[in-house]
């Protein structure tokens, strides 16, 4: 029997290369009159950011958008906005981007820091209003241009957390894979990692459902088998569609249904350490899989016999399976498999442990988790 399950996701979504082309059609049918365009300073330079500069009349540039999103830049962000008077907002770029246009659309409006409306306030007040974005993502990773969440780091703490509202979600998200054939291989492969690890955690969260799973498994069907053709062949346009396809189903899938242990312990990563985001939840993956012990052996082996219809495994094999196909995968993007270089140490480790066993993700998983368990991961991955 099938799970009980609710879908909502109110963002019109347009995929196809050079689609770029049509954001001024969706400023007119959203009545955006003055605009905010957020991105990186990087971005703002290349030949589509300019283009997109210069085709928006009156449009205002905000481009210190930090790669992990704190508080006092997301305020900073809104506070801009409100002095130029924009009614609307354009979100170019990764998660980073995004997020940053999310959570300024709602601070912009209310005139509160984003500190109010974090998921860890004990005190948070419900997002109630927003400015619309459009999303035009150039990395195939986040999904955060069809999410409900956005990611904020606390400068202070040092904890990575988020804001959740069905307000949020872009009003539309414009998929160009065009956009992300200049991607270098460490960002490809980064946020590649995030892809997977949004479908595979979509799997097996404590609220999947059969809506979901199709997503998530065709997400990772697709970035087995495009994602090394990405790092081996960057401007494959037919490669970058595929993953920018995958992250988009899979970004839809976390929507609903969250991460699990590698997400929970992850985001501490990024926050403590510094670790990409893609490349934390990524190797994270081994961990979350060998702690399900045999949980989620039908999902496993689900996965293994989508992603290869002539694999014949039996149920009771299927984690072990699953283990070698990520391990190939590794080995054939050439991505590391522990974190020796970001120096993990003891303190900043229990540090950690205190911020993932309280993570949302956390206790999505499907087994429990305890800060032993957290602790003996974290120090595997230390090397």
């Amino acid at each position: 029997m099938r799970k009980e399950f609710n879908y909502f996701m109110p963002t019109k979504i347009v995929f196809g290369n050079g689609y770029i082309d049509k954001v001024e059609e969706y400023i007119k049918k959203y009545g955006i009159n003055k605009l905010c365009l957020i991105t990186d300073s990087f971005l703002a330079e290349t030949s589509f950011g300019q283009k997109l500069i210069e085709s928006i009349n009156g449009v205002k540039v905000f481009t210190e958008v930090e790669i992990n999103p704190g508080i006092q830049s997301i305020n900073a962000c809104a506070q801009k906005i409100k002095e130029w008077d924009c009614d609307g907002i354009i979100a170019l770029g990764g998660g980073s981007s995004i997020d940053t246009a999310k959570a300024a659309s709602v601070c912009a409006l209310s005139g509160e820091s984003i500190h109010k409306y974090l998921d860890g306030n004990p005190d948070k007040i419900e997002i109630k209003n927003t400015l619309p974005v459009i999303a035009i993502p150039t990395t195939s990773g986040t999904g955060s241009e069809v999410s409900q969440y956005a990611v904020i780091t606390d400068e202070k703490s040092l904890r990575k957390d988020s804001i959740t509202s069905e307000h949020i979600y872009p009003k539309v998200a414009i998929v160009d894979p065009v956009l992300t054939t200049g991607l270098s291989v460490r960002l490809t492969i980064d946020t590649g990692l995030d892809v997977l690890s949004h479908a595979m955690e979509s799997m097996f969260s404590k609220i999947r459902n059969s809506f979901t799973e199709i997503l998530a498994l065709e997400a990772i069907r697709t970035v087995f088998q495009w994602l090394p053709v990405c790092v081996k062949e960057p401007e494959n346009i037919e490669a970058r569609g595929e993953m920018a396809f995958a992250s988009t189903l899979a970004g839809i899938a976390m929507s609903h249904c969250c991460g699990t242990l590698p997400h929970g312990l992850g985001c501490p990563l990024s926050g403590h350490f510094g670790v990409p985001h893609g490349l934390a939840v990524g190797v994270l993956q081994k961990y979350g899989i060998l702690s399900m012990g045999h949980t989620c052996d039908d999902e496993c082996q689900r996965i293994i016999s989508f992603v290869n219809p002539e694999e014949n495994c039996k149920r009771e094999e299927s984690g072990e399976i699953l283990l070698q196909m990520i391990d190939e995968l590794f080995n054939t993007i050439g991505c590391e498999k522990d974190l020796k270089e970001y120096h993990l140490d003891e303190e900043g480790i229990e540090r950690m442990v205190e911020d993932a066993v309280i993570h949302g993700c956390t206790g999505l998983h499907p087994v429990e988790i305890t800060k032993e368990d957290i602790r003996n991961i974290y120090y595997k991955l230390k090397g």
